[in-house]
């Protein structure tokens, strides 16, 4: 089970994957404003003292649970505290304080109650000193539930009600035993391994063969309720991941994929039954299991979407859930915010489950589960560093590219040689253009997984793997590893790093033993990946992502075409930002956006079709129309002296002849290809005579040239600004940014209030909040934008550090509106020169 960032044992789940997604009900701004309603109902029913039951002290020994006495005690108060813990609410809100010295005093005696109170403290004790501070409340709590636990008949290791002793089989409230001494010993508390072993013994052994548990019915003990249930299995699941975690071997030699079969007979039962999930206390025995396996789906159902859709539609308006015949409002409104806080906690990284083709090329199941719990650990070890609660999936390509998206990293592990199908390399393409970043461990040091790792790289791409230098912001995000055992190789667009392989030092060994190792270099090697792909604390929900598709429902009248411009150099280093772009325009802005490639300097930019309008007058037909523009009375006071009529005639020839240009520009404007041409990259350039001239007469016919210096490079700042001065020798703001009060940030209903940079761009140029885009104007508009801080990789939605930059944010909303300040709705042509006659 996973509390307050941590996170258990990996499984791998045979399940039936969806092909599509299905719909999302809830959204995330629902889901937390639930849990804020929720997180208020819970303190309206907290009492003076601090806690939740009827009264201040423990009466009797019984288990009454209606009255909160006996040994229910004390276990609303711990189940409230641990709810809103989880839901992110401090300890030092006079509230939880009074909550939680009343649960320091409570004389609490039941193993539901001790159970529920050991994850306040394993909440509480994120540090050595708070260890230290509640070390006596750990061992004493830990002392209690072992010594209630049963050895022998047929509830050996189990707990019965009351402090645990007696005959009774009762699998929900040994779960509580179980959960409470993990929480303990994650608090500091010794839990010797043999106990460990007893409890997976038994809870393997009370599993009926469909891999069902009962509530109190075993194979071999008959009681009332013989039946598996939803609740039971999720507990049974959930246990066994807990004793697996702390029995589990150091796995040092390839044994090919590991499995647990129980839990995976648990988890297909689950699969088959997950409909008979009801009650809120079930619910959060799903987010249990789930979080704790990485399932994403049971069958084709999202369970985490699942339980927000139901507990969201069923939540009361005074922010509470039923009882449902099971427990409290109370206690069923705790299990609501546990399953809604802990189940939307951010997904850290994806674990890839994979297939390859064997040597005569029959499609295979891949060695990609060797180290089951490597990246469970992981995760756990990186949310424990940053105070945060972290997730972790299992994903394969049997989905849409945009459902591997829900977290930064994909990760793939093995032995063997990669060999993919075309249709899965395209889908790992597009997973990489959409933002994310794809990494690999090469287990037991394998040669030919990593050899056929960095080939894939760059078939995909077109990049070649380097070997990580030490400046790089991977080996310097949260810990400076000056000396890392692990040879990390990367493969870079110039902007990001995309793919990451681990081939020499096979981190994932240590990640799949406990993270309590003495070796924590690989932990905090993952731990920078993380990082280094979030641009260090950008977190998000499970469920939200960067990607942006288009809505088919909506039917756009309008094209906005914009040419990317190809040249000698890296000018495509993000592909997948304009596609974002174009799925914004079409949702919000009702435009079609249509990107097209275009080479530079072979005329395409600036092609213009032949005029289809009638032919320009001639020099004397435009004599002709000046001297009807003449007033009668002035002609006649020239008495006929030529020089006197031309001084006349000049003034409106010159007027007509503006007209005319004016009329030409407009037709040229209406039927240039491109109003907008964009051009980046991430290295030095030079542009050929041909391409800097097609530049000049694109700009010169009303195009407008956007122009970002790809994270932030600033051998490509040097080389645009070399290219400006070439286009413009004249120009003088070249060096000036666009003021606060430019449309470009004050656009009618598009303005940006707050201008945001990625934080290597705080490094370079300054906690900065205003905007440092450069304008250079013509004929009254702006002709050409210049950044050299990075917009192309902020199009594609994604923070990742090291990238001197605006936020995705804010480089998606300047972008919107350079486009949209270029390409305003087409004015009326000016009307045709004056020909009335005197």
């Amino acid at each position: 089970m996973q509390l307050s960032g941590k996170v258990i044992v990996a499984s791998a789940v045979l399940l039936v994957w969806p092909l599509v997604a299905p719909a999302r009900a809830a959204s995330s701004e629902e889901i937390g404003k639930a849990i804020e309603k929720g997180v208020a109902y819970i303190y309206a029913q907290q009492k003076p003292g601090g806690h939740w039951e009827t009264a201040d002290h423990r009466v009797g020994e019984g288990h009454d649970w209606n009255n909160t006495q006996g040994d229910s005690f004390g276990g609303f108060s711990a189940l409230s505290t641990y709810a809103l813990l989880a839901a992110g609410e401090s300890p030092q809100d006079k509230r939880m304080a009074a909550a939680i010295d009343f649960l320091k005093k409570a004389d609490v005696m039941g193993i539901y109650s001790l159970g529920l109170r050991a994850q306040v403290w394993h909440l509480l004790a994120e540090t050595p000193k708070d260890k230290a501070e509640l070390h006596e409340y750990v061992n004493s709590d830990a002392e209690r539930i072992l010594a209630g636990v049963n050895t022998k008949g047929d509830n050996r290791g189990l707990w019965d009600y009351g402090n645990g002793k007696g005959g009774r089989v009762d699998h929900s409230v040994s779960q509580y035993g179980i959960l409470g001494l993990w929480a303990l010993q994650e608090a500091g508390a010794k839990i010797d391994v043999r106990y460990w072993r007893i409890f997976d013994e038994v809870w393997r052994n009370d599993q009926f063969p469909d891999g069902g548990w009962a509530y109190n019915t075993t194979p071999t003990h008959k009681d009332d309720q013989p039946d598996a249930t939803a609740s039971m299995t999720a507990a049974g699941i959930a246990t066994l991941f807990l004793t697996q975690d702390n029995t589990f071997p150091d796995i040092a030699e390839h044994r090919g994929n590991l499995f647990n079969a129980n839990i995976e007979n648990g988890l297909s039962w689950m699969t088959k039954h997950f409909n008979e999930v009801s009650t809120n206390y079930a619910w959060y025995g799903v987010e249990r299991i789930g979080v704790a396996s990485g399932t994403k789906y049971f069958g084709t159902a999202d369970w985490f979407q699942a339980g927000a859709d139901h507990l969201i539609a069923s939540q009361r308006p005074d922010g509470h859930w039923d009882a449902q015949n099971v427990g409290t409002d109370l206690t069923n409104t705790c299990f609501a915010v546990l399953f809604l806080s802990r189940g939307r906690a951010p997904v850290m990284i994806n674990k890839l489950h994979y297939e390859i083709a064997d040597q005569g090329g029959k499609t295979v199941e891949a060695d990609w589960n060797e180290r089951p719990r490597d990246v469970a650990n992981l995760a756990q070890w990186s949310g424990e560093q940053i105070e945060s609660n972290l997730n972790w999936q299992l994903v394969n390509l049997k989905v849409s590219p945009e459902e591997l998206r829900d977290a930064p990293i994909l990760y793939l592990s093995g032995d063997q040689e990669l060999h993919f199908s075309d249709a899965d390399e395209q889908k790992l393409k597009i997973f990489i253009n959409e933002g994310g970043m794809i990494l690999a461990n090469a287990d037991f040091n394998s040669g030919p997984f990593a050899e056929s790792f960095q080939m894939l790289g760059t078939k995909l791409l077109g990049y070649e793997f380097r070997d990580l230098p030490p400046s790089s912001p991977i080996f310097n995000e949260q810990t400076h590893l000056k000396h890392s055992r692990t040879k990390v190789r990367a493969l870079s667009n110039g902007i990001r790093e995309l793919m990451i392989l681990l081939d020499n030092g096979d981190p994932a060994r240590v990640w799949q033993n406990p993270p309590e190792t003495p070796r924590p270099e690989p932990f905090e090697l993952g731990a920078n990946i993380f990082l280094y792909a979030v641009d260090r604390k950008n977190l998000v929900g499970r469920g939200e992502t960067n990607v942006v598709l288009p809505n088919p429902a909506i039917k756009n009248t309008r094209t906005i075409r914009l040419a990317r411009l190809k040249y000698e150099g890296n000018w495509d280093p993000e592909p997948g930002g304009w596609t974002r772009m174009a799925a914004i325009f079409h949702n919000e802005l009702h435009s079609d956006l249509d990107v097209k490639t275009v080479p530079l300097g072979n005329g395409e930019l600036t092609a213009v079709p032949p005029s289809a309008g009638p032919a320009r007058p001639s020099d004397a037909e435009i004599r002709k129309l000046a001297f009807k523009r003449v007033p009668a009375d002035q002609v006649l006071a020239t008495e006929g002296d030529q020089d006197k009529l031309n001084a006349l005639l000049q003034p409106k020839i010159a007027q007509i002849q503006a007209e005319l240009a004016a009329q030409e520009a407009a037709r040229l404007a209406a039927s240039v290809p491109f109003k907008i041409a964009h051009i980046t990259g991430t290295t030095g350039f030079q542009l050929t005579d041909a391409q800097t001239d097609e530049l000049r007469k694109f700009i010169g016919i009303g195009g407008t040239l956007i122009i970002d210096s790809g994270g932030g490079s600033t051998q490509f700042s040097e080389s645009a600004e070399a290219l400006l001065k070439a286009l413009f020798p004249d120009a003088d703001s070249l060096k000036e940014y666009l003021a606060p009060d430019s449309p470009l940030y004050t656009l009618a209903n598009e303005a940006i209030p707050s201008v945001q940079y990625r934080a290597a761009a705080h490094e370079v140029i300054g906690k900065l909040h205003y905007g440092r885009v450069i304008g250079i104007p013509q004929n009254g508009r702006i002709a050409v934008y210049f950044s050299k801080e990075d917009l192309s990789a902020g199009l594609v939605g994604q923070p990742t550090d090291g990238i001197v930059g605006y936020s995705p944010q804010t480089a998606t909303a300047l972008i919107r509106n350079m486009i949209l300040l270029s390409t305003p709705p087409p004015p009326s042509p000016p009307p045709p020169p004056h020909t009335a006659v005197h």
